[in-house]
């Protein structure tokens, strides 16, 4: 079982290569496959409060002034990013999350003693806007529902909690936000594959994606034989040839829309709505 400790705050700190060293040494000496469900469900939830107090360190360490001067977020990123090498957006959710703790003491404290997770912390963070961070501190009605709530189910109620405060319990607010960070955008890779990218509401986005399961199922309805892979291929089908994922399906699908909206044949364009009892070629 996971050994307990009493830090001692008037010891002096341990070198952080050495505390480095010494808790990846005790980690890689344990043995999974020797302990029952029970020691190993401990051993992840220690696992999950090491997270905590790593990611409560982390967000001390960046909220730190620099000889008395606050310092600003993009600094603090790059900061991040050349010390650590982690990613722009990973180092970016980091500082955000440290700004969020600064602004919300009790919120650091129950990330730091594992009361609350990571998870519920990174919710907190993304969920709150600067101008309510300060909320969090003096409605305990957050960090209550976190001590109790699964990370999704607390996103959830961050979300709520949001609205409240920005009066925009119908959602309004939120639909004018969506509609207005819509984008799609594209770039040419140096292989010259192209990367598509977009974010659209919820009610464009349905329409999109809807449009493409549709035509996603009718391909493998008629060209796919309804085979999850080479080794389903149904009698008359070639399996070498059943090689294509979802995903590609999905590629294929997109490509498929494209060209039934430029093609001169179809000046309508083809219903999306019934795709998938549109015939094929060859009669089916």
């Amino acid at each position: 079982m996971p050994a307990t400790a009493t830090l001692d705050a008037t010891a002096p700190p341990v070198p952080a290569d050495e505390l480095a060293a010494d808790l990846t040494a005790e980690i890689a000496g344990l043995r999974f496959d020797r302990m029952d469900e029970a020691e190993r469900d401990t051993w992840l939830r220690t696992f999950t409060a090491i997270d905590g107090a790593v990611a409560a360190g982390r967000s001390r360490a960046l909220a730190a002034a620099v000889a008395g001067r606050p310092r600003k977020a993009v600094v603090r990123t790059s900061e991040l990013v050349q010390a650590t090498g982690m990613s722009s957006a990973e180092a970016r959710r980091a500082v955000r999350l440290s700004d969020t703790l600064k602004a919300a003491p009790a919120a650091a404290a129950a990330l730091a003693t594992g009361e609350i997770t990571p998870g519920h912390a990174a919710a907190l963070a993304a969920g709150v806007p600067w101008l309510y961070r300060s909320g969090i501190q003096s409605d305990p009605t957050l960090l209550d529902a976190a001590r109790t709530q699964g990370v999704d189910e607390f996103a959830t109620t961050v979300k709520t909690w949001t609205r409240a405060h920005d009066g925009d319990l119908d959602g309004r607010r939120l639909a004018a936000r969506q509609y207005r960070d819509r984008r799609a955008s594209w770039t040419v890779r140096s292989d010259g594959m192209v990367h598509i990218d977009a974010d659209l509401p919820p009610d464009s986005g349905s329409i999109v994606t809807g449009a493409l399961h549709a035509l996603s199922e009718h391909l493998w309805r008629t060209e796919d034989g309804r085979a999850a892979g080479p080794a389903d291929a149904p009698d008359g089908y070639d399996a070498r040839a059943l090689v294509r994922t979802t995903t590609q399906r999905h590629a294929d699908a997109l490509v498929e829309l494209a060209r039934r909206a430029t093609d001169p044949a179809e000046p309508d364009g083809a219903p999306v709505d019934n795709v998938a009892d549109t015939p094929t070629g060859d009669g089916s």
